[in-house]
């Protein structure tokens, strides 16, 4: 695939993935981290991509020599801080962002591309089902940054499901995005062992024994 004009990536790598007891980015997937897949996937469509992680958080051992860095710049305001960190970053370089987790390996180049076409005069593209908000699988115009300024001067919720609300943006049902990502793949995150499990099951795969045991010995402390 051709990268989209004017299109970055962002990959969320914050946060203490305290269900999972575990850094989500090196899980494995197919011979490849969980970071490594997703970002493989959003370079086929993006000309830049930014990986962030939490404020002083230490940057992932895995992290591909041509995605850039950055860590939160405020502390312990959850995601909404990552995305806008990173539009802000971003917004002398590209107009518009699709902005991901590091914990969606099967993530599909083509949806990103789909709801890239949909943006128009959209402050961003979000996508739902029902009253869920996917906004950690969405496009955004990078001068947005300024909009999640806005929600902490005003006290609203920090939550990313409330961005779409304070934007021009335009919502798309999933189930319409069907057309490119048949299985949905795209917003099936990890968040568990158990999840992890069923994911590798599910695709004829096999957790490497190394992961194997690092997973058994985390998980036994806790």
């Amino acid at each position: 695939m051709t990268p989209v004009a004017g299109l970055g990536a962002v990959i969320l790598c914050g946060g203490q993935s305290s269900r999972m007891k575990f850094p989500k980015h090196e899980l494995w997937f197919d011979g490849k981290t969980f970071l490594q897949s997703v970002v493989d996937s959003v370079s086929q469509v993006a000309e830049i991509v930014v990986a962030v992680a939490a404020h002083g958080e230490r940057p992932p051992s895995s992290l591909p020599s041509n995605v850039q860095l950055l860590n939160d710049e405020r502390l312990g305001l959850g995601p909404l801080e990552g995305i806008r960190t990173a539009l802000a970053t971003l917004e002398n370089q590209v107009s518009h962002a699709f902005v991901t987790s590091c914990d969606v390996p099967k993530l599909c180049p083509q949806l990103i591309r789909k709801l890239v076409e949909l943006i128009d005069d959209h402050d961003a593209v979000v996508p739902i089902d029902g009253s869920r908000v996917y906004g950690m699988t969405a496009i955004y115009k990078t001068a947005m940054h300024s909009k999640i300024d806005e929600i902490y001067a005003s006290g609203a919720s920090r939550r990313v499901s409330a961005l779409q609300a304070i934007l021009g943006a335009r919502c798309v049902r999933i189930e319409d995005l069907k057309i490119v990502d048949p299985e949905l793949a795209s917003f099936e995150n990890v968040n568990t062992v158990e999840q992890y499990t069923d994911l590798l099951k599910r695709s004829g795969l096999v957790c490497p024994k190394e992961l194997h045991v690092r997973l058994a010995n985390v998980n036994a402390r806790h």
